[in-house]
């Protein structure tokens, strides 16, 4: 939520929020979202089982998305996520970019051969990449922030978007144009955290592949630790 609080605190708000909002109001939403994912996050250590992991995580992502159907201009017609198709311009954004997210986690999962389908979060099913959802999830937060600065920087307005029957809502060609030269740009300044341990020479890599890279380096390095032990 720090992206937020930096959009709330420093600058107008009323062509990102919904401009009936109050400031005093904006914050209080803030605070008390911020304290439901807070909690979440908090009980997370003692959880004995993957499912009530992801049963908190299922609430924090809720209680985030009823957040923004909450604050966002109702221009968007955003009332919460949704998929495949998506129904509106907010949902095709956030679409989009976990689609390229899950792509690049895809990728490195490839690169360092590794199964993309054995997931731990997320437990395997056919068909189902399970490994590179479970890499995704720590991302989705700049995948949000970066929707966000779209609204942010006025980069879209409700004509460049169009709805179908199949496809659900989606940007024009000439709007995906910008969307892909926002996002190159935004990749090289991932705001999430860094490994300071990474190699020197990843210096130019963008920080969601070294954030990808760290996790499946992190998981190489437990299976060679633990393995002997289940000789």
């Amino acid at each position: 939520m720090t992206f937020l609080w930096r959009l709330i605190l420093n600058e107008p708000t009323d062509h990102i929020f919904n401009p009936s909002i109050r400031k005093a109001d904006l914050i209080r939403k803030v605070e008390n979202t911020s304290q439901i994912m807070n909690n979440c996050l908090d009980v997370i250590p003692s959880c004995e089982s993957i499912e009530s992991i992801r049963g908190y995580e299922g609430s924090a992502s809720n209680a985030w998305f009823s957040f923004l159907a909450d604050v966002l201009p109702k221009k968007w017609k955003f009332t919460g996520r949704n998929r495949q198709p998506p129904k509106d311009p907010i949902n095709a954004l956030l679409s989009l970019t976990y689609t390229l997210t899950f792509a690049e986690c895809k990728m490195v999962i490839n690169e360092r051969g590794l199964d993309p389908c054995v997931g731990f979060l997320h437990t395997p099913l056919p068909g189902r990449e399970s490994f590179a959802i479970d890499l995704i999830e720590p991302l989705r937060s700049g995948a949000d922030a970066f929707v966000i600065s779209l609204l942010d920087n006025h980069m879209f307005d409700e004509n460049e978007f169009s709805t179908s029957k199949e496809h659900g809502c989606r940007l024009n060609r000439d709007a995906r144009g910008k969307y892909y030269a926002c996002w190159a740009d935004w990749r090289t300044q991932w705001p999430i955290w860094q490994d300071d341990a990474m190699d020197q020479q990843d210096e130019d890599e963008e920080i969601n592949e070294k954030h990808i890279r760290t996790c499946v380096r992190s998981l190489i390095n437990q299976v060679v630790e633990i393995w002997p032990k289940c000789q």
